[in-house]
């Protein structure tokens, strides 16, 4: 996970950025997070993300234009 956090205010659900998975790995660990396995997140969605301005500690997370 490079990020993670909730959204809103207050809180109606999260955003996490991860690195270097495949959608069916990010879905086996989705499948082991504590709040799916306990019923406190009930939906979710999977969507591609792509950088391209941040952090230079992240220079190799983001794509060159």
């Amino acid at each position: 996970i490079i990020l993670g956090g909730a959204v809103g205010h207050p809180p109606s659900g999260a955003l996490l950025i991860l690195r270097n998975l495949s959608p069916n790995q990010i879905e086996e660990l989705v499948k082991q997070d504590p709040y799916v396995i306990n019923g406190i997140v009930t939906n979710y969605t999977i969507k591609p993300y792509i950088a391209v301005a941040g952090d230079p500690l992240l220079k190799h997370d983001l794509i060159q234009i």
